[in-house]
């Protein structure tokens, strides 16, 4: 693990003369894997890291430190969802990732604002919820033409279209149906204020689209716009997707600045 820009060798020799002693409670953990997906995630979200994760330390001593995030399970990280790991289990798994990490600590005035407690308890309220796949979309599109992705072969001046983008998002909406997987469904329910906690009865895409042109005066183009209110809840999973529940919707980023406001830093 080492600086986030600067190649380097995958080896342990950071963390070998690294104290635990530098992390307290609060910290920020960004995260770069070199693997595809990260890089094109910081590049969406105008970064330089594709993850972030926080630090939680309940005492003195590296066994009353542990990191907590929002992430998903894959080939080389076990679990999926809102967790936490021992800071030495979790720096295991970073290495064996090839992860590149980088501390940035809270300053002293707000380590000192930080109630590790009121975190504690909103991660145990939300601990086992799926990883925000439901309105992870909506963090990348936040502008109506800017955002999309283009070709390389036309100088980046060949692009994706909101146009069309809108007839992806009601095509896949025919094919999900309600199932909670459908995130255009529930997130163009919430931007058009007819989200329900019943998936039969949350309106399709098109009818959300319908509805937006008719009452509000806006296009596909102007809801992606409209920005994800911490108060949003979706129909998404619970430990590795064995139960169906409503809940918050935290990509990595947005787990961590819940964690500071349940924390009292804003």
């Amino acid at each position: 693990m080492g600086p986030l820009s600067v190649p380097r060798p995958a080896n342990n020799s950071v963390m070998a003369n690294f104290s635990d002693s530098n992390i307290q409670s609060g910290d920020l953990l960004m995260l770069l894997r070199r693997d595809g997906i990260d890089p094109m995630i910081g590049w969406g979200e105008g970064s330089l890291a594709g993850h972030s994760a926080i630090a939680i330390r309940t005492g003195e001593g590296v066994d009353n430190l542990q990191v907590c995030e929002s992430t998903t399970q894959d080939g080389y990280w076990p679990d999926n969802g809102i967790q936490c790991h021992d800071w030495l289990k979790w720096v295991q798994l970073c290495e064996e990732a090839g992860q590149n990490v980088v501390l940035v600590p809270l300053s002293k005035g707000t380590r000192g604002v930080f109630n590790t407690s009121k975190a504690l308890q909103f991660f145990a309220e939300n601990k086992g919820l799926d990883y925000g796949y439901s309105s992870f979309l909506f963090g990348w599109l936040d502008t109506e033409t800017q955002n999309f992705p283009c070709t390389p072969g036309s100088n980046y001046t060949t692009c994706l279209m909101a146009e069309f983008a809108e007839q992806i998002a009601i095509t896949l909406d025919s094919l999900f149906g309600s199932d909670h997987i459908n995130f255009f469904r529930q997130s163009l329910a919430h931007r058009t204020g007819k989200w329900t906690t019943d998936p039969e009865t949350t309106p399709t895409v098109l009818e959300s689209l319908q509805f937006a042109q008719l009452a509000l005066n806006q296009t596909f183009g102007d809801l992606i716009q409209v920005i994800e209110q911490d108060s949003w809840k979706y129909q998404t999973t619970r430990d590795q997707g064995t139960e169906i529940v409503i809940g918050k919707s935290m990509v990595c980023c947005v787990f961590v600045c819940n964690m500071w406001k349940a924390g009292g830093i804003f």
